[in-house]
């Protein structure tokens, strides 16, 4: 089932089914977000999905949280780790649609991942572009772990730059696990707005972005806010794939299994407690002529 909502000039495509994704984002017919074809089975065809309980990867699927040794399933495509919650492979529930604006539902039962959660995706068009905010509350009766993001995938080509604020980079080792933080140019320095095919193919995350960025071609450019508790970009920008994903998450890869002196962004919800979190995409407004 497709959902769709509209505003001037703008149209979203939502799938609940397939992830609680995004099918597409157009602004006066052009795709601001990579289109889903029209047979997509999987979040990994789509525009967007929702990070959810925790964002990227956890190493082996596997850490300890108060005691509590926890083993989480590792898809065959993304093995050895576990990847990104289970927010993108469940059927969301369609709350509520408005002219322009809908909310999905997940809510998780105890399982491999032993607590109970709740999850609210809130979409709104407006005169811009797109805002989504992305929520979980903890239901169970102890603490849980959590991290939030959104993993948007931006159409690319030759020209296209990127534009944001990275001081810092998390190196990783062969299997994409952080190892340790060096300055952004290690791999790739974004301030300048350098063209996406100039730089390596990368899977890094950067903390202290600033919560924006610009994504720049031909067509236009495409502005990426997010919000304060976002405070680390993931950057995934695989060669030769047509795509660059920006994904403002809330804490680093394999946060659950850093040191207890790191600053991760991994947040602990106590019973009942909530974490949220908003990304908008928009297009600036252009002069009249």
């Amino acid at each position: 089932m497709t959902l769709r909502l509209e505003a001037p000039g703008w149209e979203l495509d939502l799938l609940p089914e397939i992830g609680g994704s995004i099918g597409a984002l157009r602004h006066h017919g052009l795709d601001i977000l990579r289109p889903a074809p029209p047979a997509a089975v999987g979040p990994g065809q789509c525009g967007n999905y929702p990070l959810v309980p925790f964002a990227n990867r956890i190493a082996r699927g596997r850490f300890v949280f108060r005691a509590r040794e926890v083993a989480l399933p590792v898809p065959e495509r993304f093995a050895p780790h576990a990847l990104h919650g289970e927010g993108w492979l469940r059927a969301w529930q369609v709350d509520s649609v408005e002219p322009g604006r809908a909310q999905l539902r997940l809510q998780h039962k105890a399982g491999a991942w032993p607590w109970d959660w709740t999850a609210l995706q809130r979409f709104a068009l407006f005169g811009d572009g797109l805002r989504i905010e992305l929520s979980v509350c903890n239901d169970s009766d102890t603490d849980m772990p959590a991290g939030l993001g959104f993993h948007p995938y931006f159409p690319v080509g030759p020209e296209t730059r990127l534009q944001m604020a990275t001081d810092v980079v998390w190196l990783v080792d062969d299997s994409l696990i952080p190892v340790r933080r060096a300055p952004a140019g290690a791999v790739a320095d974004w301030t300048d707005g350098p063209r996406i095919s100039d730089r390596p193919a990368i899977d890094h995350c950067y903390p202290g972005w600033g919560g924006m960025a610009r994504i720049g071609g031909p067509d236009g450019d495409t502005l990426i806010h997010a919000s304060v508790e976002a405070g680390y970009a993931h950057v995934y920008t695989p060669a030769g794939a047509g795509y660059a994903c920006v994904e403002p998450v809330t804490h680093r890869p394999d946060a659950v299994n850093a040191p207890a002196s790191e600053a991760t962004g991994l947040r602990v919800l106590a019973p009942g407690e909530t974490l949220a979190v908003w990304m908008s995409i928009s297009r600036p407004v252009q002069p009249a002529q």
